[in-house]
């Protein structure tokens, strides 16, 4: 048995195929590959093509091992012989098992397909055997399948293209599971001729996401917030971050539209937000021409704009805060569980107020001649009860030091209630904490 070796070249020389010829009749099995080899690359007619197949086929038989690759190639092909994959199943083993690396890289394509390799028949005969030597066969397969998709030769059924594209991209084409990717995710990807496929989308992006391919990444990510209701998930979030420095690298050698990609990852949808990068990338990718980034270039300008107003406004309302803590805490405890303490009783003053406040209008409402009287007096009662809860917090702030120096000062301006009767027990005690009342009410 003659060992695996190198094939030879391919000779065009007829004096040369014609003695390769009479020697392969008289038992030289290198000389029938030989001759298989020659007439199978010059080969016109289909006569042609089976006498270059028994050649290779004899040659194979008789021990040339590199020849069986041949013959289980031309088998799987349909070259001067009818396709069957069995066949060229046992001839790749009988190469493999001679040592032709060749024939032992086909048998492991051949055990593992690409998963859509079983949608790639009824092409023309002519093409379908070019698509199943680029899937089996031919080290760049892949490349070869997605240039074959975009040949509208293979492509008279037109979701044929899409299935090309999806098994170059389980091959290892990446701008192949980029194009495969976008198309299930919309039905005019198709040309009309299929339909919507997200699950399947989200697979050939991610096939191109884990070769590392920054495009398919983003994509991965926009086809994971599509099927999500536009929610950005932790994964699509990964997916926007893998892509990010090549993104970044692209955008910083002028490429507008990664530009764009990468001041939307970092206007809350990959990172947290940073004004500062994302008005810095919208303008760069403006600046190269890409009117996409222009946009978010203006848009950025609008919520930085919105964002200072918001926080003039929150320094507004906190600036007042801070006067009206001045004037009513004076020196503030330092404490934490005094502080606390003060923040309670403070708030349960602000809410005694405002209870008074409603229970006065509501009282007040519907009063004519009939009843004014008794809804004085419901007033009247009212606010004795407001009054005397108001002293009680009052008194139990100023026992805490909660208002320092100022708590004094404070109780002299305790607001009158006009329903607390100048004799009675709130209006003596109020004075007697120090309330100022005004006599002339």
């Amino acid at each position: 048995m003659l060992s695996a070796q190198s094939p030879p070249p391919v000779v065009t020389d007829p004096a040369v195929i014609a003695a390769a010829l009479k020697s392969c009749d008289a038992g030289n099995y290198q000389n029938c590959y030989i001759y298989g080899r020659a007439i199978s690359a010059k080969s016109t007619t289909q006569e042609e093509l089976i006498g270059a197949f028994e050649r290779i086929e004899k040659a194979c038989i008789g021990g040339v091992q590199n020849a069986c690759f041949g013959a289980g190639r031309r088998h799987a092909m349909g070259l001067g012989v009818k396709v069957d994959f069995k066949k060229a199943r046992e001839y790749e083993q009988r190469g493999c098992n001679g040592g032709d690396e060749r024939a032992c890289a086909v048998l492991k394509r051949f055990d593992t397909p690409p998963p859509s390799a079983a949608s790639l028949t009824g092409i023309p005969a002519g093409g379908q055997s070019r698509v199943n030597s680029a899937l089996y066969f031919e080290p760049n397969g892949a490349d070869l399948l997605a240039h074959y998709a975009d040949d509208p030769y293979f492509n008279k059924d037109p979701k044929m293209k899409w299935n090309m594209k999806a098994s170059a991209c389980e091959m290892g084409n990446w701008e192949a599971c980029q194009d495969a990717s976008l198309a299930f995710t919309d039905v005019q990807g198709f040309n009309g001729a299929g339909k919507k496929d997200m699950p399947r989308a989200i697979r050939m992006a991610k096939i191109g996401c884990d070769g590392n391919d920054a495009m398919s990444c983003h994509i991965l990510g926009l086809v994971l917030v599509t099927s999500n209701n536009s929610i950005v998930t932790g994964e699509a979030q990964t997916a926007y971050k893998k892509a990010y420095p090549e993104f970044q690298k692209l955008c910083e050698a002028g490429k507008g539209y990664y530009c764009d990609a990468v001041a939307h990852y970092n206007d809350g949808i990959a990172f947290s937000y940073d004004g500062a990068k994302v008005e810095y990338y919208y303008k760069k990718g403006c600046d190269a021409g890409f009117q996409g980034a222009c946009k978010g270039y203006a848009k950025a300008l609008e919520k930085r704009r919105q964002l200072a107003s918001e926080d003039a406004a929150r320094r507004q309302k906190q600036a007042s805060a801070d006067r009206y803590t001045l004037f009513m805490w004076g020196s503030a405890p330092k404490e934490p569980a005094k502080i606390n303490q003060c923040i309670s009783v403070q708030n349960d003053f602000s809410a005694e107020i405002d209870r008074f406040n409603r229970s006065g209008e509501s009282l007040t409402q519907g009063v004519d001649a009939a009843n004014v009287r008794s809804k004085r007096l419901d007033y009247m009662e009212a606010s004795e009860r407001s009054c005397v809860r108001l002293l009680d917090l009052a008194e139990r702030a100023g026992n805490a030091g909660c208002y320092g120096e100022r708590y004094r000062n404070m109780m002299k301006q305790i607001p009158k209630f006009d329903g607390v009767s100048a004799g009675g027990a709130c209006y003596r005690r109020s004075i007697e904490m120090g309330a100022n009342w005004n006599t002339n009410r």
